[in-house]
């Protein structure tokens, strides 16, 4: 990924925290937030989803040791269990969408 330097300092600034910055990051952090807030959201989006993504992977290591399996082949395995995962999730949102679907015509009538 082809950040800029401001990019960057703005992506320090908003993951690690005004305090872990210089006075001079901080300003140039902000004013890349006030002068570009669109650039700002996509950055903070791309962190949301990077911490997000983190979580998911720990939770599922989690599950995967618990079930008794091995630190290193969930290094192998986790990309099929996300895979797996997402599947799930979609295959659940498009039974919840159906039914609700469902609910509203039989409540039209």
């Amino acid at each position: 990924m082809n950040e800029s330097k401001a990019t960057q300092t703005y992506r320090k600034y908003i993951t690690e925290g005004p305090d872990a910055c210089q006075l001079s990051e901080s300003l140039e952090a902000l004013e890349f937030r006030d002068n570009n807030p669109a650039e700002a959201r996509r950055v903070e989006a791309r962190v949301e989803r990077e911490r997000r993504d983190a979580a998911e992977k720990e939770d599922l290591r989690h599950a995967w040791l618990r079930d008794g399996g091995d630190e290193i082949d969930f290094a192998a395995a986790h990309k099929e269990l996300t895979a797996r995962e997402k599947a799930e999730r979609l295959s659940a949102m498009d039974r919840e969408a159906r039914e609700a679907s469902r609910r509203a015509v039989l409540e039209g009538f």
